[in-house]
């Protein structure tokens, strides 16, 4: 039978999305296997381009595939066998036009089978058989379907897909430009013109740039857009966004700016200079980062209407990147959460779906679990929490690409990769990195941070076990007020021990040890449980635990004598301390001070 190759013309496309739609239900995926995009040709012209497996001469899929799971079928298919996938995902990195695609739910890779049993009957296959316009068929490999269109420019792989050239179609690039004297000058468009041409960058996804670049052009002005965050996101211009080198604008030149109008007034040090800007903020939940335009006319009523325009323009691109992010970022995580709850049976299946998201699950990990701590009710909040965690991420995959990040409500959870080190620099190494993220968390954030270590196991599949008792020693730490402080369960001694105990035999402990003191503290109001922790707190040294008391040292001797005297035991002697010092830990963790 004669090889059959898709025919595009993107003159009748008119993106109505039918061939996804009906992709989709034929194969009963939760994704389609062809996908409709919006584009700027060279030319700067706007077009619609439908897509999925090309069912190449030369297939890369069929070429890396380990476990010969790919085979040539009639009219030139190229078919996948399902009881043979493996899973590795060799052929969906390989794919230059993204054909194979990985089914969480499946647990394999799925992909156009061109609907071959159609074909066989003389039809079009689902995508081309529901296209009102015609504008996507599939046709006989031969020289007159193929005649006035041209194939995608891959040597390599050959792909079965020819497109017909744009002849029409809506130009974005390009402003009218009039001569004034001897020097030629930009005109400005009119207001609609200007909406339009900004909202179908915007709706092309085309990117951040193109927009930014838009807005440059219009106004002549140096223009940068931030994230929430104040990391740079994209710029252009001449003077004064060349000159700002760093990742992220000061944290505070927010706060050093003026609402005037619905605008943000300000200025900003560029190389040796301050550069005044009109602000505006890209709206969302939360919200997306800012826009800055730099000029000195920060009244015009132009320049504000263009960068109003183009904050709408920015939200829509962000928006879809954010989706994009958080769609990846889901089905990566409910991976994770399997791992951390042992939802996975054992340890080669692990392996195996790690490197579904390129990760490395035959090397063993350790696992720290870092949370905020907020010094006001008021700060705890969704916008705080997804810049804590956008920021963290950044930073991580910067200085650490290595490490495994993942998130949490108000958590993070990090796979650190265990090195052949010595037990003492490893423990360096992950203090290390807390107090990295904790130092720059109260550099954009001002809160603070407190963070977890359980136990190492040499073998990944007790993940689980480290991650339980990760938790534990934050919920200890946060009882005993160690805020700032990376935590490890292995020094938690006794306290590990007795936090499993039930509340009234700790109860009871804490009774037996310490009871005599409280009920003297609430018949008489002293503070002498609150004595004895400070002096514990500061290793008995009595100058220190006075002056955090506030009180003089001899105040201290004296409350000191006065304890030893109600619990009839003796300072001095060590056991007495151990379960005094434990007894007022459990106090604190059964809020009984």
């Amino acid at each position: 039978m004669m090889d059959k190759v898709f025919v595009f013309n993107p003159n009748l496309c008119i993106g109505c999305k039918n061939c996804e739609a009906a992709c989709k239900d034929r194969h009963n995926l939760p994704f389609p296997l062809r996908k409709v995009k919006k584009m700027l040709n060279q030319e700067g012209v706007l077009q619609y381009l439908s897509m999925g497996c090309n069912h190449c001469e030369n297939p890369e899929c069929m070429r890396v595939c380990p476990n010969r799971a790919y085979v040539k079928g009639e009219f030139g298919a190229v078919l996948h066998i399902a009881s043979r996938c493996k899973a590795c995902n060799l052929c969906v990195k390989a794919c230059p036009f993204k054909g194979p695609r990985y089914n969480l739910d499946l647990g394999r890779v799925v992909k156009c089978d061109f609907c071959i049993n159609l074909l066989e009957q003389g039809k079009q296959p689902v995508c081309a058989m529901n296209c009102p316009t015609r504008a996507l068929l599939v046709v006989d490999a031969t020289e007159e379907h193929i005649r006035n269109a041209h194939t995608i420019k891959n040597a390599v792989t050959k792909p079965r897909y020819y497109s017909v050239a744009m002849t029409k179609g809506i130009r974005i690039f390009g402003k009218s430009r009039q001569k004034h004297g001897g020097v030629v000058m930009n005109e400005q468009p009119d207001f609609k013109e200007l909406e339009h041409k900004f909202f179908l960058l915007a709706a092309t996804g085309k990117s951040l740039t193109a927009i930014v670049d838009f807005l440059y052009e219009v106004n002549q002005c140096d223009v940068l857009v931030c994230d929430y965050n104040y990391r740079v996101l994209a710029k252009k211009g001449n003077q004064a966004v060349t000159s700002v080198t760093d990742e992220f604008l000061p944290p505070d030149f927010l706060h050093k700016s003026s609402l005037i109008n619905g605008f943000y007034q300000g200025s900003l040090r560029c190389g040796d200079s301050d550069k005044q800007f009109i602000l505006q903020v890209i709206d969302g939940k939360p919200i997306y980062g800012y826009v800055l335009l730099f000029t000195n006319d920060l009244e015009d009523s132009f320049i504000q209407h263009s960068i109003t325009i183009a904050c709408l323009a920015l939200r829509i691109e962000l928006s879809r990147l954010r989706l994009e992010q958080q769609t990846e970022e889901t089905y990566r995580n409910e991976f994770l959460e399997d791992i951390l709850y042992n939802n996975i049976s054992n340890q080669e299946i692990m392996v195996q779906r790690g490197y579904t998201w390129g990760l490395d699950f035959g090397r063993p990990y350790m696992l720290m679990v870092v949370t905020t701590v907020f010094s006001e009710v008021g700060q705890t909040d969704i916008f705080i929490d997804s810049r804590w965690h956008s920021l963290m991420q950044y930073w991580i995959k910067k200085r650490w690409p290595r490490i495994i990040c993942q998130e949490r409500k108000n958590q993070i959870i990090l796979f650190i990769p265990k090195e052949k080190e010595k037990d003492h620099t490893v423990r360096f190494c992950l203090v290390s990195i807390f107090d990295f993220l904790q130092k720059k968390t109260k550099e954009f954030l001002n809160i603070s941070l407190i963070g977890g270590i359980g136990c190492f196991y040499s073998t990944n599949s007790q993940l689980h076990r480290t991650y339980q008792e990760a938790k534990t020693t934050i919920e200890i730490g946060l009882l005993l007020r160690k805020y700032g402080q990376l935590l490890f369960y292995d020094d938690l001694g006794i306290i590990s021990l007795l936090i499993h105990q039930g509340d009234q035999e700790l109860t009871n402990y804490f009774t037996n040890t310490l009871g005599l003191l409280a009920v003297n503290d609430q018949e008489h109001q002293t503070d002498l449980l609150l004595t004895l922790y400070t002096y514990f707190y500061y290793s008995g040294d009595i100058n220190r635990a006075a002056k955090a008391l506030f009180i003089h040292v001899n105040t201290l001797r004296y409350r000191l004598k006065k304890i030893e005297e109600i619990l009839g035991k003796s300072l001095a002697d060590y056991d007495v301390i151990v379960n005094l010092y434990i007894a007022l830990q459990l106090g604190i963790m059964l809020k009984r001070m």
